[in-house]
């Protein structure tokens, strides 16, 4: 891969070099997984972008001699939080001093206990999934999910509560495994960006954006200039869209009705400007290795240009009615000396 720099280390001195190579402007980090090595020998890979070079880092760090614990990277870098308890889950590879260490997405009463599918030996013992439980005078539990009524994807999500205070919230995910990346390596490569661009509805150019660049990258393909700005008004459109959306969750999870029924259809003309750009309200079939599938012509540009600039004029009249309401701060920000605070 293109600007892309190849460290090898060992397992104890991981956590150091991936917190040491993060301390620079631009550089953040990217994933952690692990793979097997002559299908005995697992390697931690780390990957780590650097947005100033359009590149990053690749480190690979092999636990020799059947060894399973490494020092944890979670414990400087908290962003490999989950990352490493799945590597847990599915590969048997313990992170020593992990702040919250326990299984991630192999649920106890769905997996069994000893079941690790991507270690060498396939069974071990997993760690047991605890929840952080809060005691004292007034706290009480609300669990919800991980079945819920809309459309939302399965998910546990236990509210330790004092009052109307969240004292913690404990959340449970990975309850669906689809296999999009086993059957990515299955399909034909021509096929492979409509599968990616599928795995989450609502960053359909995201995902596909991500898709593109990694081909691109590997078949050493530069989209012309026109594609990348394209590619980013596509991106914004689905960022301003999301972004427009959760402040009208966000108000109706909090029970502020207006701001439920009133941001709604702001993102509903957003999604309109989308289908414009691209023929489809989700953006879907547009973003392509090697470019875009379609051009924006001068009379579509002229309408998205209009139709922003109604939308932002919309949300200047609409924002001030979440973010400069007290009753809506009241319950978004936790009180002076609360347990959140």
């Amino acid at each position: 891969m293109r600007n892309f720099t190849y460290i090898s280390e060992t397992p104890d001195n991981l956590a150091e070099t991936v917190k040491n190579w993060l301390r620079k402007p631009g550089r953040r980090f990217g994933h952690l997984t692990a793979r097997l090595q002559d299908q005995n020998t697992p390697v931690i890979q780390v990957l780590l972008l650097d947005t100033h070079a359009s590149g990053g880092a690749i480190i690979t760090a092999p636990l020799e001699d059947g060894r399973t614990e490494y020092p944890s990277v979670t414990a400087g870098v908290p962003a490999a939080h989950w990352a490493e308890r799945a590597m847990g889950d599915f590969f048997g590879l313990r992170a020593l001093e992990h702040p919250r260490w326990k299984t991630l997405i192999l649920h106890n009463n769905t997996w069994p206990d000893d079941l690790l599918p991507l270690s060498p030996k396939g069974t071990g013992r997993r760690e047991p999934y605890r929840s952080m439980e809060v005691a004292g005078e007034g706290i009480h539990e609300i669990p919800v999910g991980p079945i819920h009524a809309g459309i939302i994807e399965p998910g546990h999500f236990r509210f330790s509560c004092a009052g109307e205070i969240i004292t913690n919230l404990d959340i449970r995910l990975g309850y669906q495994h689809r296999g999009i990346e086993k059957r990515l390596a299955e399909l034909p490569w021509q096929q492979t960006c409509y599968l990616a661009e599928s795995a989450s509805t609502d960053t359909a150019a995201g995902n596909a954006l991500a898709h593109a660049v990694a081909m691109e990258q590997l078949l050493g393909i530069d989209p012309p200039p026109r594609a990348h700005a394209l590619r980013t008004i596509a991106l914004e459109l689905e960022r301003l869209s999301n972004h427009v959306g959760d402040i009208g969750a966000l108000s109706g999870d909090i029970g502020y009705s207006a701001g439920a029924a009133l941001f709604p259809p702001v993102r509903g003309a957003v999604l309109s400007l989308a289908q414009l750009l691209t023929g489809s309200r989700r953006q879907r079939y547009y973003i392509k290795p090697g470019g875009v599938a379609r051009d924006l012509n001068d009379n579509r540009r002229k309408s998205i240009i209009k139709d922003l600039s109604a939308i932002s004029a919309r949300l200047e009249e609409l924002l001030p009615l979440v973010l400069e309401n007290s009753a809506v701060i009241d319950r978004m920000e936790a009180p002076a000396g609360s347990p959140a605070d």
